[in-house]
Protein backbone atom coordinates (compact mmCIF):
# COMPACT_ATOMS: atom_id res chain seq x y z
CA UNK A 1 0.00 0.00 0.00
CA UNK A 2 1.55 3.35 -0.99
CA UNK A 3 2.13 5.96 1.66
CA UNK A 4 -0.29 8.87 1.46
CA UNK A 5 0.88 12.20 2.86
CA UNK A 6 -1.63 14.07 5.00
CA UNK A 7 0.17 17.40 4.72
CA UNK A 8 1.40 19.25 1.67
CA UNK A 9 5.01 18.66 0.79
CA UNK A 10 7.69 20.33 -1.22
CA UNK A 11 7.48 24.03 -1.93
CA UNK A 12 3.78 24.28 -1.03
CA UNK A 13 4.35 22.74 2.39
CA UNK A 14 7.36 24.96 3.02
CA UNK A 15 5.38 28.09 2.13
CA UNK A 16 2.50 27.02 4.39
CA UNK A 17 4.96 26.50 7.27
CA UNK A 18 6.57 29.90 6.75
CA UNK A 19 3.24 31.73 6.63
CA UNK A 20 1.82 29.91 9.66
CA UNK A 21 4.93 30.50 11.74
CA UNK A 22 5.05 34.18 10.69
CA UNK A 23 1.56 34.52 12.14
CA UNK A 24 2.87 33.02 15.39
CA UNK A 25 5.89 35.36 15.44
CA UNK A 26 3.58 38.36 15.23
CA UNK A 27 0.50 37.07 17.03
CA UNK A 28 1.94 35.36 20.10
CA UNK A 29 3.59 38.44 21.66
CA UNK A 30 0.65 40.66 20.69
CA UNK A 31 -1.88 38.38 22.36
CA UNK A 32 0.31 37.81 25.43
CA UNK A 33 1.01 41.50 25.94
CA UNK A 34 -2.50 42.78 25.27
CA UNK A 35 -3.95 40.54 27.99
CA UNK A 36 -1.71 42.03 30.67
CA UNK A 37 1.70 43.44 31.46
CA UNK A 38 2.56 41.46 34.55
CA UNK A 39 5.75 39.41 34.68
CA UNK A 40 4.12 36.14 33.62
CA UNK A 41 2.69 37.60 30.41
CA UNK A 42 5.97 39.28 29.50
CA UNK A 43 8.00 36.10 30.08
CA UNK A 44 5.48 34.06 28.07
CA UNK A 45 5.66 36.57 25.21
CA UNK A 46 9.48 36.54 25.18
CA UNK A 47 9.79 32.75 25.35
CA UNK A 48 7.06 32.21 22.77
CA UNK A 49 8.62 34.79 20.47
CA UNK A 50 12.04 33.12 20.78
CA UNK A 51 10.62 29.68 19.96
CA UNK A 52 8.64 31.07 17.02
CA UNK A 53 11.73 32.84 15.63
CA UNK A 54 13.75 29.62 15.79
CA UNK A 55 10.96 27.75 13.99
CA UNK A 56 10.61 30.53 11.43
CA UNK A 57 14.35 30.40 10.72
CA UNK A 58 14.16 26.65 10.21
CA UNK A 59 11.13 26.92 7.93
CA UNK A 60 12.67 29.70 5.82
CA UNK A 61 15.85 27.63 5.45
CA UNK A 62 13.71 24.68 4.33
CA UNK A 63 11.82 26.87 1.85
CA UNK A 64 15.07 28.18 0.37
CA UNK A 65 16.34 24.59 0.06
CA UNK A 66 13.12 23.52 -1.68
CA UNK A 67 13.28 26.46 -4.11
CA UNK A 68 16.94 25.78 -4.89
CA UNK A 69 16.19 22.10 -5.55
CA UNK A 70 13.32 23.06 -7.84
CA UNK A 71 15.52 25.56 -9.69
CA UNK A 72 18.24 22.92 -10.28
CA UNK A 73 15.89 20.35 -11.82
Amino acid sequence: MPRVARTPGGVVGAVVNVVACAALVVGLPVVALTTGHDQTHVVFAIVGFAIAVVLETTFVRNLRRQLAARRNR
